[in-house]
């Protein structure tokens, strides 16, 4: 701070102290600690046990990211949906997803092309560096940049750089994987709606699985045509994961 400290603001007994020594004037706050029983050791001790008392623009630091990834039709989206409400955080929604639908809403709706997978790329994180700072503890994140990228290697053969780039810089604290052993839901956004379709979320499935074992990344996997357990296996997963944040089992 080349141009110095105006004010200091502090609850501590050596705030005079310090204040002189920055050159300052010392604005004492809540010295009795009656408004906010709680110190900065304290936090840094456990800020899990204190999530409260952390301002959102540190909350991202600490946070832990849950992205759930799959083939189409095997229930990532309502699965990311009811985890989000479980934990009672908030999930980011697939960017994709949103990005056809405001299409079709101005009667411009058309099928993807190799130029719109950096969009893509780039809205998901946006769109994650944004509501992480809404997150309570855990953020839940339906798709990832693997998914994007295996998506633009199955239909285009060819990954753009900047989608890449969000692999390599991009990382989760847990990937749940949800395996396609579930019956087939027709969507408008689906790709596949032949006959070969298992064939095909199979294939994208294992893909997907190359590629995190590929990179190292913790990932489980949930299994079964019962989608409360399929929830109930994710949900276990994120508890046993953290139990450092104290999460609702």
């Amino acid at each position: 701070m080349p141009e110095g400290v105006d004010y200091c603001f502090n609850s501590e007994n050596y705030g005079w102290k310090l204040a002189e020594v920055l050159g300052a004037t010392h604005v004492p706050v809540d010295r009795g600690r009656e408004n906010f029983p709680i110190t900065a050791t304290q936090i840094r001790a456990n800020p899990f046990d204190h999530w409260d008392q952390l301002p959102k623009v540190v909350r991202p630091h600490f946070a832990k990211r849950v992205a759930i990834l799959g083939a189409e039709s095997t229930g990532k989206s309502t699965l990311a949906i009811n985890l989000a409400k479980h934990f009672n955080t908030v999930v980011v929604p697939e960017y994709a997803r949103l990005f056809l639908e405001a299409l079709a809403e101005k009667n411009q709706a058309r099928s993807t092309d190799l130029g719109d997978i950096p969009i893509f790329a780039d809205g998901q994180m946006a769109s994650e560096k944004s509501l992480v700072k809404e997150a309570n503890k855990v953020l839940i994140c339906d798709t990832d940049p693997i998914t994007t990228k295996v998506w633009s290697q199955t239909l285009y053969g060819t990954v753009p750089e900047s989608v890449q780039e969000h692999v390599e810089h991009t990382d989760y604290d847990l990937y749940i994987l949800a395996n396609a052993d579930v019956k087939w839901v027709p969507d408008v956004h689906r790709q596949w709606e032949d006959e070969g379709k298992q064939e095909r979320r199979l294939a994208f499935q294992n893909a997907l699985k190359a590629e995190l074992k590929a990179q190292g990344k913790p990932f489980i996997e949930i299994k079964g045509d019962d989608y409360q357990d399929r929830f109930d296996q994710a949900r276990r997963a994120i508890t046993q994961k953290f139990p450092q944040l104290g999460l609702p089992k």
